[in-house]
């Protein structure tokens, strides 16, 4: 545990595990699994008319310790999804891929290594008239959804890290390289080969009595997409840096983060080459407090802040508040219980379009 930074760094690397599966390699940790309900709600207002988005997505994890400082996290997700656009209704429902991420720690947690597959099980040869237009709305990078992939082709990632104490830091640097095979995404479009991503993050975190500082910084980057070996776009490199404090007192927690994402110009290989910026930069900040209402049970409101730049397609800019509230209780020694509520609303495309959107998650996890 005197090193848990690495794990952190690792995860945050972007594992196939996924971004709602998290891993820790602690010793004894028993077997465990959990199922959620998140209901998304979006509408989007431009000109007097409304188009709408609802998701309705139900995520399965598992986690097994196959020996010591090795264990298995399995992931699949799976959604509902419809949008009403111009008082036509379109609709995307399947599963995703089911991922699969292997750890293994040595030397008391200072190194990990990692492996990660991505099984093509998910719903590919999406339909051009209907739902590619529902998986258009929800890849927006101003609208929240847990579930934004479904099928791809068979995946590997290979991850490794290690940790150390700087003073009284503890600093954790991981690599992972992920490789994503062909697969047919589209009707009418075959052998689509994604590029290759390189992540590298470096972590630190430092205890202070009762409050925990910490901060990371990701950088990835990406090799071109081809569709029948020929090359159709390359997404930029990024650097993602975000701080962190989190203040733990008898009866609260009060935690907040702030995120800056850097995102480069696109090529995009469409007759003559085109180098342009599809997605602007992006600002965060999140604070939350939670109070310990009793044995089990703690609850307590949150706030968030997301603004993102324009892009050079002649997309304005996008700014959405979060403001909502969560609830975990523990059941029992073994089931646990999790809740939250959030409401979001701002404007997007520089303020042509208003939007607003309701969240709701409900989630139970067992450990045997």
């Amino acid at each position: 545990m005197r090193y848990k930074a690495i794990l952190t760094a690792l995860l945050l690397a972007g594992l196939l595990a996924g971004g709602q599966a998290s891993a820790q390699i602690i010793y004894g940790q028993p077997a465990s699994g959990g199922v959620s309900f998140t209901y998304s709600s979006w509408s989007f207002d431009q000109d007097g008319q409304t188009t709408d988005l609802t998701q309705i997505a139900t995520p399965v994890q598992g986690f097994v310790p196959l020996a010591d400082n090795f264990e298995a996290l399995i992931y699949v997700d799976n959604s509902s999804n419809k949008l009403t656009a111009d008082g036509v209704d379109s609709k995307l429902n399947g599963l995703g891929d089911v991922r699969a991420q292997f750890s293994h720690s040595f030397a008391e947690d200072r190194f990990v290594l990692g492996l990660g597959v991505n099984l093509p099980t998910g719903k590919k040869k999406l339909t051009t008239d209907e739902e590619v237009s529902v998986l258009n709305a929800l890849s927006q990078n101003y609208v929240t959804v847990p579930m934004r992939r479904f099928g791809q082709g068979l995946g590997i990632t290979a991850t490794a890290g290690t940790a150390t104490l700087l003073g009284e830091w503890r600093c954790g640097v991981g690599a992972s390289y992920q490789y994503t095979g062909k697969y047919d995404p589209y009707e009418g479009v075959t052998d689509y080969n994604p590029g290759d991503v390189f992540t590298v993050n470096v972590g630190f975190d430092r205890k202070f009595d009762r409050l925990l500082a910490s901060a990371d910084v990701i950088f990835s980057a990406y090799g071109a997409d081809k569709i029948e070996g020929a090359e159709v776009f390359k997404q930029s490199t990024q650097v993602s840096v975000s701080a962190g404090l989190d203040y733990a007192a008898d009866k609260y927690r009060l935690a907040g983060t702030a995120g800056y994402l850097a995102r480069g110009r696109n090529d995009l290989y469409t007759g003559t080459d085109s180098n342009v910026k599809i997605y602007g930069d992006e600002f965060r900040i999140a604070g939350q407090l939670l109070y310990l209402a009793g044995k089990r049970l703690m609850l307590g409101p949150m706030v968030d802040f997301r603004s993102i730049a324009k892009n050079d397609l002649g997309y304005g800019s996008s700014s959405i508040v979060g403001l909502g509230a969560v609830l975990t209780a523990g059941l029992s020694e073994q089931f646990n219980l999790n809740s939250g509520l959030k409401y979001f609303t701002g404007n997007t495309d520089g303020g042509n379009i208003d939007l607003s959107g309701l969240q709701v998650t409900l989630g139970l996890t067992a450990s045997m």
